[in-house]
């Protein structure tokens, strides 16, 4: 097991990178705390992502659902940013110089 991730300093920096419109950080309630940060009247549409493998071994040998897993438990996504189109390669590479994977989550 791994020490919990510091956001603190990657935030900052994408913050002044501009672009940065919300964060979610995906801890106990998974998924559940994106919708947190979104405007009323928006959702979010997101993709599937490679699930790491210490996930994949609680959910074989728990049987917990996809769902349960998802609203429960990080699987993989430690901080959720919402961004600006245009700001995703840039905030991205803020992202990797910290330390971190980026990818794109959905819209």
């Amino acid at each position: 097991l791994k020490p919990t991730a510091l956001y603190v300093k990657v935030v900052q920096a994408g913050l002044k990178a501009g672009g940065l419109q919300a964060v979610a950080h995906i801890t106990g309630g998974g998924m559940d705390n994106l919708p947190r940060v979104l405007p009323k009247g928006t959702h979010a549409w997101v993709k599937s992502w490679p699930v790491p493998a210490p996930f994949l071994e609680v959910k074989k040998r728990s049987g917990m659902t996809w769902m349960s897993m998802l609203t429960t438990l990080n699987c993989g996504v430690g901080m959720v940013w919402v961004v600006d189109p245009s700001a995703f390669s840039p905030l991205s590479q803020i992202v990797k110089e910290h330390g971190y994977q980026a990818f794109d989550l959905g819209e």
